[in-house]
């Protein structure tokens, strides 16, 4: 059965609005836990030639150590595979929690791995990909948002939904590409879509 790839993924999920004032009400992990220069996320980074520092304004970025040409195949966005299930309990706290769900967040918090539930791509079919544990996922977890009307944005998603691939479920896949021509030491950005800011 051939892939269906399309030319953008479902932007990033947030929680819905009466979720997140409670959240934010009651949240004890507002700030950016300091990740290790040794996560996969950091790792990942350096093997793939893109640059992880701080931003004037966004907190960290990723950026190009090598021109990129409109069209290439920037890099992969993965981490957890997360069912909407626990979404719900782990980070918009709308389901009650199972013991699997307080020993994932006490591993979290012990591995100083953040919470916010703000690195989430909803894939479909009630699954989502979740980058915020830098140990298990890529360097794109570092990209900001820019506008897709502006020319600060330079890449867009390409994604694939779970599928049977006729002798198994293969996992929903989720990639950047430059969407123009990219220069050394330019930040990477891509628009994290309108349900972001919702």
């Amino acid at each position: 059965m051939p892939f269906s790839v399309q030319s953008f993924c479902i932007p990033l999920k947030k929680q819905p609005k009466k979720q997140q004032q409670a959240q934010q009400n009651n949240n004890n992990n507002d700030h950016r836990p300091i990740l290790s220069l040794t996560s996969f996320s950091h790792c990942s980074a350096k093997d793939a030639g893109i640059d992880i520092q701080k931003t004037e304004k966004k907190g960290m970025g990723a950026f190009a150590l090598a021109p990129v040409l409109s069209g290439e195949y920037v890099g992969e966005y993965s981490g957890e595979l997360l069912t909407l299930k626990e979404v719900e309990s782990r980070y918009w706290k709308t389901r009650k929690r199972t013991k699997f769900d307080r020993r994932w967040i006490k591993s979290r918090s012990q591995r100083n791995q953040g919470t916010s539930g703000d690195y989430l791509f909803d894939m479909g079919d009630d699954l989502f990909i979740d980058g915020e544990d830098a140990d298990v996922s890529t360097w794109c977890r570092f990209m900001n948002h820019a506008p897709g009307t502006t020319n600060e944005c330079n890449l867009e998603t390409r994604c694939t939904r779970k599928m049977w691939d006729g002798e198994k479920n293969v996992p929903p896949r989720l990639w950047f590409v430059a969407i123009r021509d990219v220069k050394v030491g330019e930040e990477l950005l891509y628009d994290y879509g309108d349900a972001y800011w919702d």
